[in-house]
């Protein structure tokens, strides 16, 4: 009787121990399962929160970059073509640059005007940047084949290979895909004014159109290019065409960062000069 006891009391502790373990598992299931979901949870919530404080700052920024740009020109008292921006949202940092895009050698224009292959040279050359490690590689397919099917280039994407986001930034700052290929003049940097104009002037013209612009009265666009020498008639109509002193497309590139990762947005905003009320401008967004 006493050995049946015994076994009874022993397997009643066994099933005990059993039920302990298994509690414990399940209790640790569902602790792992409720980190997970909070975790998980905090992530939607920062993703939200970058997401609208993106897109708040493009809608207040971008429309206005002009107007910017001019702002820190007249504080300057110098021509600039972007604006450096930190600004704190909650407890997210961001990091902007607003930038005059045509201020930058428009890749489409360049397709338009010289071969496939002084683009692709022109293209690394603008996309070098002495803080950076290595340049962007040219998507030297994406180059040859703009002209053969006649499609413009409208990204990025579509003109580098994968590379740092570093080096795509470096390389932002001298070029473009958009707007209507026209260059700011005044804004536009010297060695972007020599690798887009040395086809229709020579390095000596290129340098007065430079030197003009440092001028105590800098006359505007037409008297310079009628002022220069040794320029012919035809040069002089291309040049016309080509720079401006008004600038309709604007970007914003935004750079958000945490403890894990960066997050980069690039919003660019293209507006008619002569536009009407209620009249068309076209919006591009890209994030990575």
């Amino acid at each position: 009787m006493m050995t049946s006891r015994s076994s009874h009391r022993g397997f009643v502790l066994i099933l005990t121990l059993v039920l302990i373990v298994i509690a414990s598992v399940t209790l640790a299931a569902v602790a792992r399962r409720s980190m997970a979901t909070a975790l998980n949870a905090q992530c939607h919530q920062d993703d939200l929160q970058r997401h609208w404080g993106t897109l708040s700052l493009t809608a207040a920024i971008l429309p206005h970059a002009e107007q910017i740009l001019k702002t820190a020109e007249q504080d300057l008292d110098q021509p600039v073509a972007h604006v450096n921006i930190q600004c704190l949202l909650g407890d997210m940092a961001f990091e902007l640059t607003l930038a005059d895009e045509q201020a930058k050698a428009n890749v489409n224009t360049l397709l338009a005007t010289r071969s496939r292959r002084s683009v692709y040279d022109n293209v690394r050359q603008l996309a070098t940047d002495s803080d950076t490690a290595l340049p962007p590689e040219v998507r030297s397919l994406a180059i040859f084949d703009a002209g053969k099917h006649d499609k413009k280039i409208q990204s990025f994407g579509e003109l580098f290979e994968t590379c740092s986001t570093a080096s795509l930034h470096a390389a932002a700052a001298q070029l473009t895909c958009w707007g209507n290929g026209k260059l700011h003049w005044h804004r536009t940097p010297p060695l972007v004014l020599r690798e887009v104009l040395e086809p229709l002037a020579d390095h000596t013209a290129i340098q007065q159109l430079i030197d003009l612009r440092q001028m105590d009265v800098v006359p505007n666009v037409n008297e310079a290019i009628a002022g220069l020498e040794d320029v012919n008639k035809s040069s002089r109509q291309a040049l016309t065409r080509l720079l401006t002193e008004t600038s309709g497309c604007h970007s914003l590139w935004i750079t958000m960062t945490d403890k894990h990762r960066q997050w980069d947005h690039l919003a660019v905003l293209e507006t008619a000069h002569d536009r009407q009320p209620g009249g068309k401008t076209a919006q591009w967004h890209f994030e990575w």
